[in-house]
């Protein structure tokens, strides 16, 4: 069935001063798009900084705020080590933001709030103590409101934060913008068509995970292949360098066999990179998939829940599995390699390439493995969830 795009809007709300944290949110949002766009949606990122034309309103957040962040699905707001400018109406621009959301979501307004602290060293003199409590009263003022934030000191670990909790929140918001799926709907008062809606949606969800486990999958067994066969090219070509090396006169045949021993290693280096490629974009749609159907099934209250769940819970537990031990087959390989002579110039640059490369291949595994760990965790916990609900009304009777 053809699906139009669905257009979410993300308002990107900040002080000055954090450029290069909001261009790590912006780049982090195209990624999430790539796997977004298989679902037929799409985020628009806009800022005061790139979307707000020159115009003319009660005040320059009046303006900001027509433009901007009155008509955004969801507020990512990034504070640092001040809240901002004052407006007429509050302490800050984005304190208004901020507060205009959650006035919003209170209204009804199938909305979201996404709020970021960057922790950085405390300075002692009177105008940074005063702007940090001015943010200190600005967290207070959200947790009141029941707003839960999280913090960071990097803007890496800012993007791997928006990478991984976006896609949740637009499952969220689609799901509050459904007419009558939220957790009070019976299955029973469904439609056909809103049933036939979610049903579709946790397919979708399955079909993108089940295609980024089968590249992982192939992945697995590329780069498994590849170090069989360079593993295979090299036994023979060491063992004609140690003959030839007891025998000096033999220098032309030796240096044959050396350059050949670099092509090979050459070769391996070249097809670790390529599928470490793969696997990282692979990865990241394997997760944003989980993500994403964790809190569609969950919230839809399929018949299914729990059976999606657990398989969902073996899949990821075997996808950790065969990426640890590709990395363990990765990093065997990689010091079979370091192990061999030093020859010449050519050979050792060889050598490093290939332990680079599996070294990066190894941590994007770690990295992605420990991502689906939480993940893991997530699952389980809505699966605990759905069956102390099933058991309980028993109890009760």
């Amino acid at each position: 069935m053809a699906k139009l795009t669905t257009q979410f809007t993300l308002a990107l709300c900040s002080p000055t001063g954090l450029d290069t944290d909001r261009e790590a949110v912006r780049q982090a949002v195209f990624e999430v798009n790539r796997f977004l766009s298989v679902e037929g949606k799409q985020v628009q990122v806009k800022g005061w900084d790139t979307d707000v034309r020159p115009t003319v309103g009660t005040d320059a957040q009046d303006v900001v705020n027509r433009e901007m962040i009155d008509t955004a699905d969801i507020g990512l707001v990034i504070i640092g080590d001040t809240v901002g400018s004052p407006t007429p109406r509050s302490p800050s621009g984005t304190v208004e933001e901020a507060r205009s959301f959650i006035r919003r979501r209170k209204a009804g307004a199938a909305i979201d709030l996404m709020l970021y602290f960057k922790l950085l060293p405390i300075r002692y003199d009177r105008t940074a103590l005063d702007r940090l409590a001015a943010i200190v009263a600005f967290r207070e003022e959200m947790q009141s409101e029941g707003v839960f934030w999280r913090e960071y000191e990097t803007d890496a670990q800012l993007a791997e934060s928006v990478r991984t909790f976006l896609p949740a929140a637009i499952r969220g918001l689609q799901t509050e913008t459904s007419s009558r799926l939220n957790d009070e709907v019976p299955l029973a008062a469904l439609t056909v068509s809103e049933r036939k809606e979610i049903e579709e949606g946790v397919l979708d969800q399955e079909i993108a995970f089940a295609d980024a486990m089968a590249i992982l999958s192939d992945a697995a067994v590329a780069i498994g292949g590849h170090a069989t066969r360079a593993t295979d090219r090299m036994s023979p070509i060491v063992e004609e360098i140690r003959a030839s090396g007891s025998k000096p006169r033999d220098a032309k045949k030796l240096r044959r066999v050396v350059n050949d021993l670099g092509s090979v290693l050459d070769a391996y280096a070249d097809a670790l990179s390529a599928e470490t490629e793969k696997f990282e974009g692979s990865v990241d749609a394997a997760v944003n998939a989980t993500i994403a159907m964790v809190g569609f099934v969950g919230s839809g209250e399929l018949p299914t829940d729990a059976a999606e769940l657990a398989g969902l819970e073996i899949s990821i537990s075997e996808a950790r599995a065969g990426m640890l031990s590709m990395a363990k087959g990765t990093r065997e390989s990689a010091e079979v390699v370091q192990a061999l002579p030093n020859m010449t110039k050519e050979l050792n640059a060889a050598k490093r390439r290939v332990t680079s490369e599996s070294q990066r291949l190894e941590t994007t595994v770690t990295r992605f493995s420990d991502r689906l760990a939480e993940v893991g965790q997530a699952v389980q916990e809505r699966l605990v969830a759905l069956n102390a609900s099933k058991l309980l009304p028993g109890l009760g009777g």
